[in-house]
């Protein structure tokens, strides 16, 4: 797989965040009342502002680390060890600190991962796949829960909710570990899966000279007085690049929450600007784990704008609900991949020199029922019989944002553990009992004839307990998208767009 490490993208639909606070077990929990009962929401937004300024970003940790007054806290080893070189022991089973609460399970298993600078080339390959695979499986069953309660369009990110709680998952232990290995597939053992995401993100990152902008980052925030086992912010900096940073959540949340809101903008171009409301990292929360990705990308060949015809047809889209709008078209007749099915066609759309593609999915018979049709499976045979034709493709310019209570879906889904703080087991992570009381994606996508623009963003908050030969496709109805690396064909963006607007 020699040939996966000098690839590079040049291009990727997808601009995302995925945010995770956690506290620990021993106070109150605030209940966050205005969450969304069916779990997702959606709104339209205007132009994206900006772009990604220097100022205001997160800086690196700071040397040191500040005692903490806090009950039952460890007093050493919080992330000084993992992020400044610190020859000072951290929490673990190799060398504990002497704060640790006795009677700790001594059997609990504890990741000691090299970087994935140090996996097996020779096997690289197939564990990206692995990732790529269950990525895919995971895309189309989350899809499956919010098209049972979403009648509008749809826009996420799997890649970017599999990555921030792969994260999470470093830390888990027994059954948390097994719910998340079960609804994310994540099969993989641990100690390959952190080494091979870390050296899928760094193959994903954008190279000097590429034509495209990509970025990802990662961060992790944690409570001063609430120490982190060393080999877990190790996992993180070593395999996911992250920024490490000591923080007062106790005493100046709002400050912190400010820092943190600053990060995912200026990580995002400035397109999600306050991920975090106020009051939702609070005194109680303990860690902060985010991931942000920035992707803008012009299409191999620029659309051309249609003209609306006096009869109205050429610019006409039926809503799943039979009424007849009519949005801005594009078109374009190029070579490009085309694939057909007896219940679709399929387009494929390049992106300016680059792996990365948008998949456009016309259903030809009814598009609720086709929808039930979609799995991992069908999904590889259908990408498996784009071949390259000349195609005429029309769609319309979209742009919208969508929004998921996580906690609702994963939920549905067969997730409760690290939901739960009396039997949440993310004992890898700190002697703290933690638990997950909240998590959110917020995604956006903006889709014109010159390329696409996005972002998304997935707050988990935790808190202390408390012609004849051409091919014609022609989205003027409910269609799917889907962008994808051709490589690996690992599903970075999945949506669908039922009724298309743009300002």
């Amino acid at each position: 797989m020699n040939l996966l490490k000098e690839r590079r993208f040049s291009a990727l639909l997808l601009t995302m965040i995925l945010a995770l606070l956690l506290g620990a077990c021993g106070g109150a929990l605030d209940e966050n009342e205005d969450a969304s009962e069916e779990g997702v929401s959606e709104s339209v937004e205007g132009e994206s502002e900006g772009s990604v300024e220097e100022e205001g970003a997160v800086e690196g940790a700071e040397e040191g680390i500040s005692e903490g007054n806090e009950e039952g806290a460890v007093e050493e080893g919080l992330l000084e060890g993992a992020i400044e070189g610190s020859e000072e022991e951290g929490i673990g089973e190799e060398g504990g600190s002497e704060g640790s609460e006795e009677g700790s399970q001594e059997d609990k298993k504890e990741l000691t991962l090299a970087s994935f600078k140090d996996i097996d080339a020779g096997n690289i390959g197939e564990y990206v796949g692995d990732i790529s695979h269950g990525n895919s499986d995971f895309a189309f069953d989350l899809y499956a829960y919010i098209i049972a309660t979403e009648d509008g369009n749809v826009n996420f990110s799997p890649f970017s909710i599999s990555t921030a709680f792969a994260m999470l998952y470093a830390g888990a232990r027994e059954n948390t570990e097994a719910e998340m290995t079960r609804v994310f597939n994540f099969d993989l053992e641990q100690e390959i899966l952190h080494p091979a995401y870390g050296y899928l993100i760094d193959d994903l990152q954008a190279k000097p000279g590429d034509k495209f902008m990509l970025t990802i980052a990662n961060g992790v925030w944690a409570e001063q007085t609430a120490p982190l086992k060393e080999n877990y912010v190790e996992i993180l900096t070593g395999n996911y690049n992250a920024e490490a940073e000591n923080v007062d959540f106790i005493s100046n949340s709002e400050e912190v929450t400010n820092n943190i809101n600053n990060w995912v903008s200026n990580n995002t171009n400035g397109m999600i600007k306050k991920l975090f409301p106020n009051g939702t990292i609070n005194s109680n929360t303990r860690m902060v784990l985010a991931n942000a990705v920035y992707f803008k990308a012009d299409w191999e060949k620029t659309f051309n704008l249609v003209e609306p015809d006096s009869y109205g047809f050429n610019d006409r889209f039926t809503t799943l609900s039979g009424d007849v709008i009519h949005p801005q078209m594009m078109s374009q007749k190029e070579l490009m991949g085309y694939a057909e099915g007896e219940s679709y066609v399929a387009a494929e759309l390049g992106y300016d020199g680059s792996d990365m593609s948008m998949l456009i999915v016309v259903p030809t018979g009814d598009f609720s029922q086709f929808e039930q049709q979609l799995n991992v499976d069908f999904y590889e045979d259908m990408t498996a019989a784009l071949k390259e034709d000349e195609v005429e493709l029309k769609m319309p310019k979209f742009k919208f944002s969508s929004g998921i209570d996580l906690n609702v879906m994963l939920k549905k889904m067969g997730i409760s553990d690290m939901f739960n703080p009396m039997v949440a087991d993310l004992s890898g992570i700190s002697e703290l009992p933690l638990f997950v009381s909240s998590s959110m994606h917020k995604a956006y996508i903006d889709v014109n004839e010159k390329g696409t623009e996005a972002a998304a963003a997935t707050g988990i908050v935790s808190g202390v307990t408390s012609i004849p030969d051409q091919k014609f496709v022609t989205a003027n109805k409910p269609f799917i998208y889907i962008i994808r690396d051709k490589s690996d064909n690992s599903i970075l963006f999945l949506g669908r767009v039922v009724h298309p607007e743009y300002e």
